[in-house]
This record gives structure tokens, sequence and C-alpha cells, in this order.
């Protein structure tokens, strides 16, 4: 991604998104932005990463500024897209901000932490109707309903 954002004069926020074999799926511009901040919709990342099956991501943004510490705006970004990958179980692997010739890391810095996955039970499933979930298939693009709890456990 370095030669995409070394040299614009615009900050831009891509994602890169990985399968499970932490290979390359596709890398997405999410934001455009002005000379010093490019503002992003963390359910745009969401969308994305669920639209094409990724279960980890990169998300990449650079600094037209130079600088390479990351703002405190950066900061909240990383932690908000973190706690929203964890809820649909896709894992932020890392946040890179290029500025000019050099990049920070938030991996590299040891601020981003693997997770514990959560392994408990829904308490409140019983009474849950699934059946008003819709499965969609981004191959075939049709909607299958599924089947009610109880129909399935009676």
């Amino acid at each position: 991604m370095h030669p995409v954002l070394c040299d614009i004069a615009t900050e831009e926020m891509w994602v890169l998104l990985l399968n499970s074999s932490s290979k390359l799926i596709r890398k997405v511009r999410i934001s455009c932005g002005g000379i010093n901040t490019a503002p992003v919709d963390i359910r745009v990342i969401m969308k994305q990463a669920l639209y094409y099956n990724a279960v980890s991501f990169i998300m990449v943004h650079n600094h037209p500024s130079g600088a390479r510490k990351p703002s405190s705006a950066d900061d909240r970004l990383t932690e908000a897209v973190k706690k929203a990958a964890e809820t649909l179980d896709i894992r932020l692997v890392d946040h890179v901000i290029v500025a000019g010739n050099n990049y920070y890391s938030y991996a590299d810095e040891g601020r981003l932490q693997k997770r514990e996955r959560w392994t408990g039970e829904i308490p409140s499933a019983r009474n849950f109707d699934f059946g008003v979930l819709f499965w969609q298939s981004p191959q075939k693009r049709t909607k299958k309903m599924l089947p009610r709890l109880s129909d399935v456990t009676s």
C-alpha cells in the first residue's frame, strides 16, 4: 500500500481483506478525505468484510503531513473498529499509518492485543424467533428463511 499512499496530498483509508490463510482477498478504499482527515464509517468497513467473507483485515491510511505518530482520532477509530470486528468474529490484524517513507503499525507497537474468543451460551436463545432472520448467499443472491428454533428442538 505504500506506493499508493505515500505521495498523495489527501488522506485515504483502505482495508485489506484477508481469508483464513491470511491471503489477500481484496483491497478496498473506504474513504477519501481532505488534507488532514478522512471520514470513516465503521459500518462500511464491516459491510465490506462481511460481503467478501473476510475473517481478518488490515486497515491502512496515510498522513500527508508526514507525521508518523497516530492522532487521538486514529486511536479512537482503531478501538471502535476492533470492537465492532470482534462482535462479528472478524479479526483486526493491524492498523498501519503510512507517513511519507515511514510508517506506524499498531500491531508492531503492541497496541492490538489478541482477543479471547467467547464460547458461552446465549441464555435466551430458546425464546428468540430465528424465523425472522434471512441468509443471503453472495454467490447465488437468494434469500432463504431459517427455521424457528422451536421447530428444530421440538
